[in-house]
């Protein structure tokens, strides 16, 4: 529906200029009238049907169009006569939706496949010193239940989510569910209120198929040469730099994923277990993260990683996706959560998807809660090549997003833009060998695989400078990087040896 409701409005706007560019002119107008009418029907059809309130329709969404529309129509009638002026009112219009507009009347309904979990739909924030029984009883024509969403902090000082809660809407209710939110927000006991979303790891992610030149980088892992990425992240320079510095802690990195293989012969040397649930994987995603961020270098197997030896840099897994790549938000937030609290210093978020809460609050507080423990948050910019403002984690303010970008630096087709978030870096993301359950490996393609070498790096960065936070770290990824040529969209390439000269 979103996509009907976005192409339709375009379509409304695009045959009003031509209507009255026609018109001046004196020219049949008949086919255009059929495209506006046309276009205004879909357009009804999918403001009815569209995710959302009533309310949030009339007072929102159509204001809004109407707004433009007559401001495009007014100007159009008063530069249809006049040619050149018309055509910079034309292109003016068509630059602004190509560049943003486009992307906010996709994300006006949200997602087509954002789906809610079905044991916990919404979770919800009440205001301090608020009762849920209060709450409860404002919803007790939909027999909903509020139960505490994250009851195992361990530093609730930090947390500004203990009075969240999760809500199970019976299935009953399920179609009810834009009339619950609605009562929620207007209810004086509620801050606010966002869908529990289920995210699904991207199909876009697949197998690679090309072959790089192997090149010698001081290292004596025997698939290092497949690792296309250190040759354009002078990995040479950035291990000789290396070697004259000591850390000063051993750097943790989370991965919050499928879970990873804990027995892998590249991997076993570096990994901790946090338990023993996600120290298996039968997707392979986290496997593959696992080894992109801190594969054991110089073993003689398989790759390398940024830590040429240890005490650098050790890894762990969170699982918060099951055995079939899903996860929902209430769960990822716990597993960000519950990475502070066993002193992660990188939690690496190699998952995501389009979200209809733009505001990512729930998110927000997980990752502000990490920040105050001293965590850094990183997350795959995201695989719809659309714009990442509109998804989460990866648009949730404070994190480091990641778009990927292939061996000439280009932005891989499938990535998503990171012009519109703070933090906004690139690594890459095609055709990228890492390991896999099994003692194996594989090549993969996604923004999956340029997050965790975006926290691999960070991972040396904090172990050189323990106190590094997000907003420190994030200058020194930008200011040591290099210009691509989509730059606005993915951010400067990563160049981990010019970062290490700004570091000491």
């Amino acid at each position: 529906m979103a996509a009907l409701y976005t192409y339709s409005y375009v379509g409304i706007l695009l045959s009003t200029l031509l209507w009255f560019f026609l018109n001046a002119r004196e020219q049949s107008t008949t086919p255009i009238k059929m495209l506006f009418w046309s276009s205004l029907g879909v357009y009804s059809i999918s403001m009815f049907f569209g995710d959302g309130s009533s309310l949030y329709k009339m007072l929102i969404i159509l204001p809004r169009d109407i707004a433009i529309y007559v401001l495009i129509a007014l100007l159009a009638n008063k530069f249809a006569a006049r040619l050149g002026s018309f055509a910079v009112l034309a292109l003016a219009l068509g630059s602004v939706m190509t560049f943003y507009y486009f992307d906010v009347l996709l994300g006006t309904f949200g997602s087509e496949s954002s789906e809610l979990s079905p044991d916990a739909e919404l979770i919800v924030d009440l205001k301090k010193d608020s009762d849920p029984a209060s709450v409860e009883a404002a919803l007790e024509e939909y027999r909903c239940e509020l139960i505490p969403a994250f009851p195992r902090l361990q530093a609730a000082r930090y947390a500004s989510f203990t009075d969240n809660y999760i809500i199970n809407v019976p299935d009953e209710y399920a179609d009810d569910i834009d009339d619950i939110i609605d009562l929620l927000q207007s209810d004086a006991n509620v801050d606010w209120v966002e869908r529990n979303e289920i995210i699904q790891l991207d199909p876009d992610e697949d197998e690679g198929s090309e072959e790089y030149e192997a090149a010698d980088y001081g290292v004596n892992d025997p698939d290092v040469g497949k690792l296309w990425g250190f040759g354009r992240m002078k990995m040479a320079e950035f291990y000789q730099t290396l070697a004259r510095l000591r850390p000063r802690k051993q750097a943790r990195i989370a991965i919050l994923d499928t879970g990873v293989d804990a027995e892998h012969p590249d991997l076993k040397r570096n990994y901790v277990s946090s338990d023993r649930n996600s120290d298996r994987d039968v997707v392979g995603h986290g496997t593959h993260c696992a080894g992109i961020a801190a594969a054991v270098s110089n073993n003689r197997i398989g790759i390398a990683s940024f830590a040429p030896k240890q005490g650098w840099v050790e890894v762990t897994s969170i699982k918060v996706l099951d055995d079939r790549g899903t996860g929902t938000d209430q769960g990822i937030i716990a597993g960000i959560i519950r990475a502070a609290d066993e002193d992660a210093d990188i939690i690496s978020l190699s998952l995501g998807g389009r979200s209809d809460d733009e505001k990512h609050r729930a998110f927000g507080e997980a990752v502000e809660y990490a920040n105050d423990k001293g965590a850094i948050v990183v997350a795959a910019a995201g695989n719809s090549s659309a714009n990442a403002r509109h998804f989460a984690p990866a648009g949730t303010k404070g994190v480091i997003a990641v778009a990927a970008v292939d061996n000439e630096l280009n932005r891989a087709a499938f990535s998503n833009s990171v012009a519109d978030l703070d933090f906004g870096i690139a690594a890459p993301g095609v055709d990228i060998y890492s390991t896999y359950p099994g003692d194996a490996y594989k090549l993969m393609s996604g923004t999956s695989m340029s997050a965790p070498y975006v926290a691999g790096l960070l991972g040396i960065m904090k172990a050189l400078r323990p106190a590094l936070n997000t907003a420190d770290a994030y200058k020194l990824l930008q200011t040591s990087g290099l210009e691509t040529d989509d730059g606005e969209a993915t951010g400067r390439f990563i160049q981990p040896a010019a970062l290490l000269q700004k570091l000491q």
